[in-house]
């Protein structure tokens, strides 16, 4: 793109075209950019046929039998007795169009519709040729007058009706050429004979309305066409009246001004107005003036005349008048004829091209620029002359201006790749020039003048050398001969010199480096910059040989012109400036250069450069390396920054490149800005290339949309000796961030373990570690992390440089994306919250690490992962997590078994597939003594399991953690309930890897609305509590898990004796111990037995033998057993139907010696 260009840009709706067109006096692009306000003008690249004359009505006139016109009805005079009286037709419809050729019809008529035929014989030329007079016989339509036989005409699409002498007859065929007719037949033989003809006709008949749809349905892009014509006609209506209507006003406001100083005389005449003071009006009308001793007369209106006093004065009003339009005149002689008179003088112009877009009216640029343009897509005649164009492109009365731009939009919209041209062509025409042009014997700016001189414009051609195609800054001109030379205007639009260059303002080429100047395309594209140009920026590229024509204050010399800066158009839109090098040609020190070009400071978000290095030769790399990568691209505050460095001696092309923001890095259109050229004599030293960069490196525009603030590094280089750097960014709220580190192209996957980034509050640090020494490159990409769908985009790039093999660089933890901290956007869609400046990088030196999250959804299920580089492969990690969820909060206890970093993941969700919602990063530099993992309890977790716990009516009241310390060798936990439930306890004691069942050691008792569960812990060490519920209205036999409770026990209970047994489900709400609390019994004793049991029929005690138990009172049983000697236990039972002898097991005490 550009002379050689290959960067990659987004597609845009030009027309690329081969063509072997001289392309010395071209501009090179490297890619094309969106002109505002612009845009239409890109209709151009469709072509379709020229606008065209409506046709006029046709009007069929009534004829005598001999041919001789007669008088239309009710024209010229009371006509009407002329035609015959009005009777109801004899044949149908059917009838009469059965032998009519109606495809041959509609295709004549759609012929006529789409000529350019402005006169009735020319249209009646389409109407009638190549028409078969058809004479349908029509019974009793002779109609006599004055002794003549009269033709009648039918009105409609059907051919003419003849009727002669009484009979009328089908006239298919005319007797030769002459017309006669013959002589007429019997009328009922004629009348049987049509008959028949109709019947035999029939099949005929439907075989043409299948053969009419067919050509029907070929006519639809006829119809298309024809309806683009009167769309281009209505068009040119609409801006006639649009200029109307400005006419008008402009009108109205003159009159309105010289009425008002009209009046302003009349006044000081008479003496209203004192010097000094505020003028006083009295009783005067905006459009007709009274006062007293005159008469006022408009000139608009002489007939009135106001006599207001004695003495009588007429004061003239003039009107507003306008200059005659001259229209469909070639004012070329009077021009050329004035300009020898008095030629040209070349002037700076005092206003700049903006200030005359502001100050003239341009509300109808663009209704003016589309009537030149749809005009430009209709190849001249060779018979229009300048004449003609100017009848139809100067349609109105127009300004300078509007003049000078309907013709630069006529010129830039030919296009010459689609024109061919005949011998008959003559020189001095639209065509006779466009030809030339085609023939490299005329050029764009010779055409525009003759143009200007034809619409009564002064105009210039101004020769001089361009900075065009493959112009590189080292060249230096050599007059005639030089390939860099070329043709542009000089135009006077309202008395200032404007410069205008037509060819630069169409096309454009682009084309690889590697092809030749003749093999690059052509480019049909409009530019603006190129119309009235201001000098001081055509200068960047256009030289007059006459110096005057520079139209400057203060001239520039060859050399200066030799020396300065090619800046293309964009340069000047994106208000850029040269902020280092004033020069083309730059020179290195120590092999190395840095370039600067500047930008508004409020365009800091607004614009976008890039670059591409290359030799002078256009070649992209050296020794195989991508010359870009020896540039370094910063983004300041007010100027780009390019730091090059040179890794061979030689002369080398940087181009640099910009565009508008759009939003969409991928969719933003980047052209051409400036060229400089690059000399080293001394190569850098060891030139070491950086890592890939698509965009500039650093924190720089991309970070400041994103609403982030860079805290730790400003700049895009980073050094580092130990090979770790931490980079820290403020941010918004609901930012997503991944990053990678590389060594020369940004998709390398080798160092992905070596950077990570921690989330903490508003902030976000990248951790990186570089594992040798060397150029590193980190790229860091980020989007709005609410949705999943959103794309990753880039937000900046460093440059990181380990100037020494570091020691003991590891990778980091590994985790889901390399990211520590929330995983959006399922944290906060499943409901989670974070605390505020909550830390995901953790830091111990206790050995112990407590996590907490609020959870707003109590349906969630949670699973969690810890990793370990240093413990990769090990299973059990999971096990040093204490992970439990207590009302609506979610927290894990970690204990790192050894020093280290380790990667903590948490996973919810509300199915069978859980999520990751967060990460954490863990550093332990000193762990507990003897860490022993807690007790395995699958995926469940610790506390109750939700949603099981609550769905049987449970809560839990105290503790509120599910981490029980039995610091004197006993625990209890109270229950909320809501309804009444079964439960069931399992208890074991976790130690060195071994397990040991506990349940004779835990108890429970349950009320109607609270429950007790009571443990002993007879040893030292980690108990495993499992709790299983049901809702006893349930049918289900199922018993789930609904809680873990974790008891650490550090102090056991000396002589701890076990609970009784708790047998059977019949032990539930109400039901309570309360003696013997001991499960062991000693033989040869007599124990008493107390407890209560709702509902019960009858309450038992069960060993070798039976005894019922007492009720004392309520739903209290009580009895005193003897012990045998041979006993091994004892039961408590109970019967619960009347009549039944059913008991039920309650509890089971253990006998012992």
């Amino acid at each position: 793109m550009g002379s050689g260009s290959s960067k990659k840009m987004a597609p845009v709706a030009t027309r690329t075209i081969e063509t072997q067109t001289d392309v010395s006096n071209l501009e090179d692009v490297s890619s094309q950019q969106s002109v505002p306000g612009m845009g239409f003008f890109q209709a151009r690249i469709t072509h379709g046929s020229g606008t065209r004359t409506l046709p006029p009505t046709a009007t069929v006139t009534p004829v005598t039998a001999n041919g001789q016109q007669k008088p239309a009805a009710g024209h010229d005079g009371n006509q009407q007795g002329d035609l015959p009286t009005p009777k109801p037709p004899s044949t149908s419809k059917d009838q009469l169009i059965a032998n009519q050729n109606y495809q041959e019809m509609d295709e004549r008529a759609r012929k006529a519709a789409a000529s350019e035929a402005n006169s009735f014989d020319g249209l009646n030329q389409y109407l009638m040729e190549g028409k078969k007079e058809t004479l349908v016989a029509e019974e009793k339509s002779e109609t006599v007058q004055n002794g003549e036989t009269v033709a009648t005409v039918q009105d409609g699409p059907q051919n003419e009706a003849v009727v002669v002498g009484g009979t009328s007859q089908g006239q298919s065929e005319a007797n030769g050429e002459t017309g006669e007719v013959e002589e007429p037949q019997n009328t009922t033989e004629t009348s049987t004979t049509h008959q028949d003809a109709v019947t035999a006709t029939t099949a005929e008949t439907l075989q043409e309305d299948v053969e009419r749809q067919i050509e029907e349905a070929k006519a639809t892009q006829a119809k298309i066409d024809m309806q683009q014509q009167m769309s281009k006609k209505r068009q040119q209506l609409s801006l006639q009246e649009k200029l109307e209507a400005r006419k008008r006003k402009r009108q109205e406001n003159v009159q309105r001004q010289e009425e008002k100083r009209a009046r302003a005389e009349l006044e000081e005449k008479q003496g209203t107005v004192d010097l000094g003071q505020q003028s006083q009006v009295t009783d005067v009308k905006e459009t007709r003036g009274q006062t007293e001793g005159k008469t006022v007369r408009f000139a608009d209106d002489p007939g009135t005349a106001v006599n207001v006093g004695e003495q009588h004065q007429d004061v003239i009003i003039p009107s507003a008048s306008e200059e005659p339009v001259l229209k469909g005149v070639d004012r070329h002689a009077e021009i050329k004829k004035a300009e020898e008179a008095a030629p040209l003088m070349p002037k700076m112009p005092v206003t700049k091209k903006e200030s005359v877009y502001r100050k003239e009216d341009i509300s109808l640029f663009k209704d003016l620029e589309d009537h030149a343009v749809s005009l430009a897509l209709v190849k001249p005649k060779t018979t229009d002359t300048f004449a003609t164009l100017m009848e139809v492109l100067l349609i109105h009365d127009l300004s300078d201006l509007e003049k000078v731009r309907m013709i630069f939009h006529w010129v830039t919209a030919q296009n010459l790749n689609e024109m061919t041209f005949g011998d008959d062509v003559e020189d001095d025409s639209p065509a006779g020039y466009l030809k030339a042009i085609k023939e490299e014997r005329q050029t764009y700016a010779t055409l525009f003048e003759r143009l200007c001189s034809a619409a009564g414009l002064h105009s210039k051609t101004v020769h001089g050398y361009m900075k065009g195609v493959r112009y590189n800054p080292d060249h230096h001109f050599e007059g005639p001969g030089d390939r860099h030379r070329g043709t542009w205007n000089a135009v006077l639009v309202d008395g200032e010199w404007r410069l205008i260059d037509c060819h630069w303002g169409s096309r454009h080429v682009t084309g690889d480096d590697q092809v030749s100047v003749d093999q690059l395309t052509t480019v049909y594209k409009y530019e603006e910059f190129y119309f009235l140009t201001d000098p001081e920026q055509l200068i960047d590229t256009h030289f007059p040989d006459q110096p005057e024509w520079q139209l400057l204050d203060k001239t520039l010399s060859l050399a200066d012109f030799e020396a300065g800066v090619k800046c293309w158009p964009l340069f000047y839109k994106l208000h850029a400036s040269l902020a280092s090098h004033k020069s083309g040609m730059l020179h290195t020190e120590n092999g190395t250069v840095e370039l600067r070009v500047g930008f508004q400071k409020e365009d800091f978000t607004k614009v976008r450069f890039s670059y591409r290095l290359k030799t002078k030769d256009r070649v992209n790399t050296v020794d195989g390396v991508d010359l870009n990568r020896y540039v370094l691209q910063e983004t300041m505050e007010d100027h780009e920054s390019f730091t090059v460095q040179i890794p061979a001696d030689g002369r080398y092309l940087i181009e640099i490149y910009g565009g508008e923001d759009t939003g969409d890095k991928e969719q933003t259109e980047t052209s051409n800005v400036c060229l400089y050229m690059i000399v080293c004599e001394s190569a850098k030293q060891n030139c070491t290339p950086f890592p890939e960069c698509p965009i500039a490196r650093g924190p720089g525009r991309d970070v400041v949309k994103a609403g982030m603030t860079p805290l730790s590094h400003k700049e895009a280089v980073i050094k580092t000796e130990t090979g770790q750097v931490e980079i820290k960014f403020r941010k918004p709220g609901d930012l997503d961030f991944r990053q990678n580190l590389y060594k020369v192209k940004c998709e390398e996957t080798e160092f992905a373990g070596f950077a990570v980034n921690v989330l903490k509050g508003d902030e976000v640090t990248f951790h990186v570690r570089t594992p040798k020494k060397g150029t590193y490159g980190l790229i860091i990409y980020s989007k709005d992390g609410t949705e999943e769908e959103n794309k990753f985009s880039q937000l900046c790039y460093y440059v990181i440089v380990c100037e020494k093999d570091p020691d003991g660089i590891v990778p980091f933890p590994k985790a889901a994306n390399q990211q520590f901290g929330p995983v959006k956007p399922q944290f906060s869609k499943l409901g989670l919250v974070q605390s505020e400046n909550a830390d995901y990088h953790l830091k111990t030196d206790n050995g112990e690490v407590n996590i907490g999250l609020k959870v707003t959804n109590d349906k969630l299920v949670f699973k969690h992962i810890l990793s370990s580089r240093a413990e990769e492969g090990k299973e059990g990690l999971d096990q040093y997590v204490f992970r439990q969820t207590v009302d609506s909060n979610v927290s894990m206890l970690f204990r790192p078994p050894h020093a280290g970093e380790y990667s903590l993941a948490l996973y919810a969700g509300t199915g069978a597939e859980l999520k990751n919602v967060v990460n954490y990063f863990i550093t332990c530099d000193k762990p507990r003594e003897n860490v022993q993992p807690f007790p395995p309890i699958g995926d469940a977790g610790w506390g109750p399991v939700l949603p099981p716990f609550s769905d049987i009516g449970l809560s839990l009241e105290a503790p509120k953690t599910a981490y029980i310390t039995g610091e004197n060798g006993e625990a209890t936990v109270n229950l909320g309930l809501s309804k009444p439930v079964g439960l069931r306890f399992r208890m074991s004691l976790h130690k060195d890897g071994t397990s040991e069942n506990m349940d004779q050691y835990i108890f429970y008792e349950l009320g109607n609305e609270n429950g007790t569960v009571k443990a002993r812990f007879p040893k030292e060490g980690s108990y495993k509590v499992e709790m299983f519920g049901k809702d006893l209205s349930s049918s289900s036999e199922a018993v789930p898990l609904v809680a873990n409770f974790f008891v650490e026990c550090t102090q056991p209970l000396k002589d701890a004796t076990p609970f009784p047994k708790v047998v059977g489900a019949k032990w539930g709400p109400g039901c309570r111990l309360h003696e013997p609390t001991s499960g062991t019994l000693s033989r040869d004793q007599v124990v008493n037995i107390k407890v209560d049991v709702p509902d019960a029929v009858k309450v038992a005690v069960k060993g070798d033998s039976v005894q019922l138990m007492n009720k004392v009172e309520g739903n209290t049983w009580e009895a005193k057993y003897a012990i045998g000697k041979a006993e091994k236990s004892v039961a408590v039972l109970a019967n619960f139907e009347e009549g039944s002898q059913k008991f039920a097991g309650l509890l089971e005490f253990a006998v012992e010696d």
